[in-house]
């Protein structure tokens, strides 16, 4: 499922779980990484939403950082509830 909810042009660099012991099917998502644009991290936070375990997904920080004199990525960190949609 999450292979296939990333866009091309998104690089995750962690994924943390964490989870009530007494409760591990109700637990919580953070999500680090890197995007070109704006626009690819708002499609991955989509395709996240729309899925049937996740919900609550809140982009936490969505920043501008330079690659280069040239170049300029997004770099994002966001939390998801699990949870089933039924």
């Amino acid at each position: 499922f999450m292979q296939s909810s990333i866009p091309e042009k998104v690089w995750l660099k962690s994924i943390n779980y964490e989870s009530d012991k007494l409760h591990v099917e109700a637990g919580h998502f953070r999500f680090a990484g890197n995007s070109v644009a704006t626009e690819d991290l708002t499609e991955f936070v989509k395709r996240l939403e729309d899925s049937a375990y996740l919900m609550d997904v809140i982009v936490v920080k969505n920043q501008e950082v330079p690659v280069n004199k040239s170049a300029v990525m997004r770099d994002f960190l966001f939390t998801a509830e699990v949870g089933n949609k039924q």
